[in-house]
């Protein structure tokens, strides 16, 4: 009866190890539609065409906007604009002044930097980081890379 016992051991076990039985249907059943796919590990980025606008109420028409620079620095875009005004007498009306370009970046959050001295008023732009030159956000800028305009 031991020999019995040890020949139908084996031979089971044969039949499992040799997959006896096994079909082409997996024994547990997946939708293919509900398991996540995997990012893209390969380092690239997203990009797309996107408008970068800076536009603001000034004292007079003297007065300038111009965008200087855009960099990507850690998850975020900085738009880095300079405020500038002409030397010389100007009508003390209150003028809209704006700059805006096309650039194609990843789709991350933007902060924008208004760089220049504004003479007693502050343009009234929610969002704007007024800075009285870039060295304030030099730290932040050696970490970034610079993607407009292409050096």
């Amino acid at each position: 009866m031991r020999n019995l016992a040890t020949c139908l051991f084996c031979i089971l076990t044969s039949l499992l190890l040799l997959g006896c039985g096994n079909s082409d249907e997996p024994a547990i059943k997946v939708d293919e539609a509900k398991v996540p796919k995997p990012t893209d590990e390969s380092g690239s980025v997203q990009l797309a065409k996107q408008d970068f606008t800076i536009k603001f109420s000034a004292p007079s028409p003297a007065w300038s906007v111009k965008i200087s620079e855009i960099w990507v620095v850690g998850e975020e875009i900085w738009v880095i604009s300079d405020l500038s005004k002409k030397d010389g007498m100007a009508a003390q009306v209150i003028t809209e002044i704006s700059d805006s370009v096309t650039v194609e970046a990843p789709k991350i959050g933007v902060v924008y930097y208004l760089v220049g001295q504004t003479g007693g008023w502050k343009p009234d732009v929610p969002g704007v980081k007024l800075i009285l030159n870039k060295d304030q956000i030099a730290a932040g800028l050696e970490k970034g890379f610079q993607i407009w305009p292409k050096s």
